[in-house]
């Protein structure tokens, strides 16, 4: 939300997705659109996987161990 008051975009709500999301252009024209899950939404995904014998793990964004950045693998 502190990107979204920065760039002066407000931000909306997706009430089928439970997810908050806001657009902006930067300085060079660009255009971001951004997507951010509420609790709601990771609960009901980690749900519906559950209940059909999926594992789930998750992770916060910049903990994760940045060796597997260097692995061909991850270049896509």
């Amino acid at each position: 939300m502190a990107l979204s008051v920065r760039v002066g975009a407000p931000a909306g709500y997706d009430a089928t997705a439970h997810e908050t999301h806001f657009s902006y252009g930067d300085a060079n024209g660009v255009t971001h659109e951004v997507w951010a899950s509420s609790a709601a939404a990771v609960l009901e995904r980690m749900r519906l996987f559950r209940s059909n014998e999926y594992e789930v793990g998750v992770w916060r964004l910049g903990r994760e161990d940045q060796s597997m950045w260097s692995d061909p693998l991850s270049a896509g």
